[in-house]
């Protein structure tokens, strides 16, 4: 009840002084104050916050902005004291504070490195407040010690100068001080004030103290007319510049109407002479192939450093800038958390599984330095952790593992990413001519393809066995010579630009950073210590930046939020980042291996009998991994050097358009091994009974694959289909469903490497977004238009269907009239997103579920620290103790979080995310 009625009374009292306004209905309302309670407004208020005083002082501002008034914030006239708290007054002329406001008004007209706005705004705040006491003590008959306009115009400082006029002198100095205009009409108030004060003791006239205010704000004003008069002749300047450039041209396009007619012409009869079927034309949002849309201008960014604050261009020749970042191991996109690395120095990451069970995620702050100023910045911390050690201090990361805080924000980093220019810089100037000149087609680049591949294996001199064989990249030369002459001619206008500029090469720096960065993601994903010479150090680069781009797609899919409308500026950066470095990562790699990696990845694909025994089958590749490292890597395959140029980087051109047609119809030959006809949907209606292209390739390639009906004849197989009634409308909604977050994620890819922006329709959230996907990336609308590539094409798809160990895990996995089972669950496409574990809205039905749980290391006891993981469900004991593989002895959450990564502690109502062992988050897992 004296609650309630407290508050009834705070209500009143606010109300008196201050309105309550609500801006809109679901927001919060706010108690402004009333204008007559202006002038009683505190910036030094005791109970602010740092964050309160500077809305506040900012609103005060805007409103005196608007009423067009000065924008000095002086002191309310405080109370007067009661007689037993009125020496506290003499704190105001004691000769320590006078000396203390001197000192800072003097390091204010000299510019000291020791002088701060601060406190030159508290200074007037408490001239203020003694000339009010001053005041108020002139008006007491009985008389008064306060002597601080004495003091204040009598004693000096060391350069003989009183506070009276070291004000005089800041007034006449504000052209040559800097000062925003708050403080400078801070200062014209405290002087003006102080006059005031000073004449009423002094009876003198004011009128050449009134004068020389009188000039200050005239100076002033005439300062401010002065600079809207230099705007507007710099407007005028730049509208007489415009109005000449535009009459240049005018007069241009006159005297040259001959030329420009010839022009139209020639590009209309070259257009009449094109086969209307198949039309050659630029897109303005098509990213790759023919049609690419073309960029006017590519602009090089600018960005300031955190620590030294100074802006640089992002240029391959200048100075390396890096940005924040933390590598992390990932399983977060697997349905299988427990198929751990059973040999680190010999596994082998070129080929991804389609599981997608072990990645390396990076994420970033955005913030952005030199690499010169975060090395200092990084030995700084090295250093202090030296001498932390002998005070027994702890810090929150571990310095021996690269780790560290963020300057800015205080992010955990264990890396930085460099910064490297758009690709569409670094590439030759004619390399969008060789691509546009190029006519050739993916039949005619296949079959070069397959010759490369071909002529580069080779068998090994090493081996006594005869189906060893090993990759020795072969020149273009050579295989130009294999080909017809049309097509050598197309094949070398598309790969001879890599020959261009043989000088061309990132600034040393750089260099640095990518070793540096491709170190840090080698020795974090595969756990080992780095070393430059292993030919998987350019692979986790590529593969790095694939399985980010997988898993902010799957973010974004998961909020069904748009494709390019919803990123934030930090995934932004981060995939812009991570994308354009694996584009360059063959600065600094060895290019003999680059092409032998390159010839692999090819030879999953595009090889009929397959060779070599560690190219595994298309069931058991992710496609878009492929695709990424394809890409990054196919510019280097005929580069003839050691050390590449930044010239060879992709450019979305006509190669690439191929590569996707390539990977895309393996995907969808995936799509259709794995699909589940008995899950269709058999609500939907069919009209007519009309043969669909897609429909029969489907059923063409589960037939040559066999996974039908195990062990049926043809007619049995048939019925089966019939009785399944796999309709047209559920293949290729099934087909297209699954293979949109392929799309997706290519989208993302090549956006950021040709810079080429998507249509509107990919920024906003559009339910149909197959379409403006397959005009991006230059695909046909109708999938089946991809198995449409002649007879060399149809044999290579039949190779991927009756791979022998393709059939095999068909059989095993797939048994006749089941659906999914086993591993195949997790190779479904599209992959279900994962969730975590449903915990009850109740927490007392958590508590009663696992109470009953007992520790496996007692006689029966129960688990005083129970502890369940919220990927899988596992109950574990938070106080029991297991050893790891190398002999560490860990806690059982600590072990677990090898294959998982995030508990749920019951007895304090607590989620833990674990990182590679350490907890990197808390957060409370239900109300109290």
């Amino acid at each position: 009840m004296r609650m309630s009625i407290m508050r009834q009374g705070r209500s009143l009292l606010f109300r008196d002084v201050a309105n309550f306004i609500k801006r809109e209905e679901s927001s919060k309302g706010l108690y402004e104050l009333k204008p007559e309670f202006y002038q009683h407004f505190n910036p030094f208020f005791y109970h602010y916050q740092k964050t309160d005083q500077s809305k506040a002082e900012e609103t005060q501002r805007k409103r005196k902005r608007l009423a067009k008034e000065d924008q000095a914030l002086p002191p309310p006239e405080p109370p007067e004291f009661t007689k037993t708290f009125q020496p506290i007054i003499h704190l105001l002329d004691c000769d320590v504070m006078i000396h203390l406001m001197t000192t800072v008004l003097s390091r204010t007209r000299s510019r000291s490195h020791g002088s701060a706005e601060s406190h030159l705004e508290k200074v007037f705040h408490l001239i203020g407040l003694a000339l009010y006491e001053e005041i108020r003590q002139s008006k007491n008959e009985a008389g008064s010690d306060f002597e601080f306009i004495k003091k204040a115009t009598t004693q000096s400082t060391n350069n003989g100068d009183s506070l009276y006029s070291l004000l005089e002198t800041l007034v006449q100095q504000t052209a040559d001080i800097t000062l925003h205009d708050a403080q400078k009409d801070m200062l014209i108030w405290t002087l003006q004030l102080f006059k005031t004060v000073k004449h009423n003791e002094n009876e003198v006239s004011t009128s050449v103290d009134s004068l020389d205010l009188s000039l200050l704000h005239s100076k002033a004003e005439a300062e401010k007319e002065k600079e809207q008069k230099r705007k507007e002749q710099a407007e005028a300047r730049r509208a007489r510049i415009m109005y000449q450039m535009s009459q240049l041209q005018k007069k241009f396009i006159s005297q040259n109407a001959n030329l420009f007619e010839e022009t139209s012409s020639e590009l209309n009869r070259s257009q009449s002479d094109m086969d209307i079927s198949q039309p050659i034309s630029t897109d303005q949002h098509v990213a790759i192939g023919h049609r690419q849309g073309a960029l006017s201008s590519v602009l090089l960014e600018t960005q300031t450093c955190i620590l030294c604050q100074e802006e640089q261009q992002i240029k391959h020749d200048e100075q390396a800038m890096v940005m924040s970042g933390f590598i992390q191991r990932s399983s977060v996109l697997s349905k299988c958390q427990r198929w751990p690395i059973e040999n680190k120095d010999s596994y082998d990451p070129l080929f991804m599984s389609p599981d997608l069970f072990l990645g390396a995620y990076t994420s970033t702050c955005g913030h952005m330095m030199h690499a010169d100023c975060w090395q200092r910045y990084f030995d700084s911390l090295v250093a202090k952790q030296r001498r932390r050690l002998y005070r027994l201090q702890s810090i929150s990361y571990n310095l021996n593992k690269g780790e560290y805080l963020c300057p800015l924000c205080e992010t955990l980093s264990n890396t930085v990413i460099p910064l490297v220019p758009p690709p569409a810089y670094l590439t030759a100037a004619n390399q969008r001519e060789h691509t546009e000149a190029s006519t050739l087609s993916f039949n005619e680049w296949l079959d070069a393809m397959q010759k490369t591949v071909t002529a580069s294996t080779k068998n090994s001199e090493d081996s006594d066995n005869e189906d060893d064989f090993l990759l020795q990249p072969c020149p273009l030369p050579s295989i130009a010579k294999m080909l017809t002459e049309s097509v050598a001619a197309n094949l070398q206008k598309v790969y001879d630009y890599v020959l261009d500029d043989p000088n061309g090469h990132f600034e040393e720096s750089i260099c640095q950073m990518l070793k540096k960065y491709s170190s840090d993601i080698y020795s974090v994903t595969l756990d080992v210590l780095v070393n430059p010479d292993d030919p998987r150090f350019p692979i986790m680069t590529w593969s790095g930046a694939a399985y980010t781009i997988q898993v902010i797609e799957q973010q974004l899919r998961k909020g069904c939020k748009p494709l390019f409308g919803a990123l934030t500026s930090r995934q932004n950066d981060a995939l812009k980042s991570l994308i354009r470095l694996a584009a360059v990562s063959s600065q600094i790699n060895n290019t003999d291996i680059v092409k032998q990696h390159c010839l692999k990845l090819l030879s999953a694909l595009i090889t009929k009998e397959q060779k070599l025994k560690e190219v595994p089958h298309i069931l058991d590749i992710d496609m878009f991994h492929l695709l990424t490292q394809l890409v990054v890597a196919s510019p280097i395959l005929f580069f003839d050097g050691q050390w590449p140029t930044i010239n060879t980087v992709s450019s979305g051109g006509v190669s690439d358009l191929h590569l996707v047609h390539l990977v895309l119809s393996a995907h969808l030959v995936q799509i259709m091994l794995m699909a589940n006809p008995s899950r269709q949907d058999q609500s939907m209606e069919v009209e007519g009974e009309r043969e669909c292209k897609l429909l029969k390739i489907f059923n063409e390639v589960r037939t040559m694959a066999g996974c039908d009906r195990q062990g049926e004849s043809q007619a049995q197989s048939q019925a089966q289909s019939q009785s399944c009634n796999v309709t047209e409308w559920w293949v290729v909604n099934h087909v297209t469903k699954a293979c949109l977050p392929f799309l997706r994620c290519c989208a993302i890819l090549f956006h950021f490497i040709t810079g080429i922006n998507p249509p509107a329709q990919l920024q906003e959230c559009n339910i149909d977004e197959f379409v403006s996907l397959c005009t991006y990336l230059s695909l046909p609308t109708d999938l089946s238009d991809l198995f449409n590539m002649g007879e060399n094409y149809h044999q290579l798809v039949a190779s991927w269907c009756t791979n022998e160990e393709v059939k095999k895990l068909l059989v095993s996995v797939l048994p006749a009239g089941a659906g999914h089972g086993g591993n195949l669950k997790c190779l479904s496409n599209p992959l279900e997103v994962n969730h975590l574990l449903h915990l009850p809205d109740d927490y007392m039905e958590l508590i009663n579920a696992m109470a009953s749980f007992k520790c496996p290391q007692s006689d029966g006891d129960e688990s005083r620290a129970p502890t369940m993981c919220l990927i899988c469900g596992t109950m574990l004991c938070y106080c029991c103790q297991t050893e790891l593989d190398g002999g560490e002895t860990v806690g059982a959450a600590t072990a677990h979080a090898q294959t998982c990564g995030l508990y749920y502690l019951y007895s304090l109502l607590w989620a833990l995310e674990y990182s590679s062992g350490n907890v990197v988050q808390c957060s409370v897992a239900y109300a109290q």
